[in-house]
């Protein structure tokens, strides 16, 4: 199961908030049926205003990352995953935009250095709320 913190009303720009969050979460449910997750799951908060209460943040892409997980055997459903945020990706105007390459290059760079041939790199950031 995926649990989303927000529908993603804040997602797309030039999109009113509604009509962005209906195409957001049609996108991830989409993303998580490639990767195999039956259920998609929003807990309605605001999207673009989660700093407020927030504990800790997971980031990724970092290349200097200590910790990571690898994603050598999932990568390609994970391509197939972001190529489901179709309407996000075309409004960002990256119309050149390949999320194979786009993903590969930076998986491979962290996972060379952690020792495995793709990883997503995670820092785990402290931010003292809640």
């Amino acid at each position: 199961m995926y649990c989303l913190l927000t529908r993603g009303e804040a997602g797309i720009d030039g999109i009113p908030p509604e009509q962005s969050a209906t195409i957001r979460e049609a996108e991830k449910r989409e993303t998580a049926r490639v990767v195999g997750v039956d259920t998609a799951e929003y807990l309605g908060l605001a999207d673009g205003v989660l700093e407020y209460g927030i504990r800790a943040m997971w980031v990724d892409g970092s290349p200097d990352t200590r910790g990571a997980v690898d994603i050598t055997d999932t990568f390609e459903p994970g391509v197939e995953s972001l190529k489901a945020h179709r309407q996000y990706l075309d409004r960002r105007g990256w119309e050149k935009f390949d999320p194979a390459e786009s993903l590969e290059g930076l998986a491979r760079q962290t996972g060379s250095r952690l020792g495995v041939p793709m990883t997503v790199g995670l820092d785990v950031h402290d931010l003292g709320g809640g």
